[in-house]
């Protein structure tokens, strides 16, 4: 007698998400929560689609308000430029140059 296994299917792990994705997604159920009242409006699909647009555009705003607040941040903890030293003239320049001055200061 053979001993038949039913084949059991493999759902694959989820890999990490981007915190882009999750945010999305994030946003997506508070949204659909707040809007169950429109769905009867609407078929499922529609509804479904139009709550996946506003999470989108909602999920990149807050997105780049946070990259902007991070900037903001780096840009006032990051090192001050030094400024570049102005070069003085060569010891040989300078002598040349007094004895010049001197010379048409007796002429």
């Amino acid at each position: 007698m053979s001993i038949s296994k039913k084949a059991i299917p493999v759902t694959p792990k989820k890999a990490n998400i981007s915190p882009k994705k999750e945010i999305r997604k994030l946003v997506e159920t508070k949204i659909e929560a707040a809007l169950l009242e429109f769905k009867k409006d609407l078929s499922e699909k529609k509804f479904k689609k139009h709550i996946k647009k506003a999470g989108k555009i909602l999920s990149d705003g807050l997105l780049a308000a946070e990259a902007a607040a991070t900037k903001a941040k780096k840009a006032v903890t990051a090192k001050p430029v030094k400024a570049k030293k102005v070069a003085k003239p060569k010891a040989k320049a300078r002598k040349v140059a007094a004895k010049k001055i001197s010379t048409a200061v007796t002429a």
